[in-house]
């Protein structure tokens, strides 16, 4: 029995020393592209997110790689006639699960079209 709960101690450990999240504020822009002062019109607040999956932190990324990129065009997608983003914030969000790695990133801001 006390093999067995000493087995069971160290398991534990071992698993609260290689599992944890983490989050990070990547960055702060005016704006995902260059507009000139009132040049453009809001049409509301927008969020994005693009994620990758590891398999033991290196076999991946799966489906896709985690990009600043496709979570813009993700919160792009989300009002029609969007032509860029304002008050642009970014996210970067790690998981570690055991085997599975999950990193995101999410971007908010504000959806804008040219007038």
């Amino acid at each position: 029995m006390k093999i067995y709960s000493s087995f069971l101690l160290v398991a534990l450990a071992l698993v609260l020393t290689v599992s944890g999240c983490a989050q990070f504020g990547s960055g702060v822009a005016p704006s995902n592209t260059p507009l000139a002062a009132g040049s453009y019109e809001p049409i509301g607040p927008v969020s994005g997110e693009s994620c990758a999956t590891y398999l033991f932190g290196i076999l991946g990324p799966l489906p896709e790689f985690n990009s600043v990129q496709a979570a813009m065009m993700d919160a792009q997608s989300k009002k029609p006639g969007t032509t860029a983003l304002v008050g642009v914030t970014a996210d970067t969000r790690y998981m570690n699960l055991i085997i599975v790695r999950i990193d995101c990133t999410r971007i908010e801001g504000i959806a804008v079209k040219g007038k």
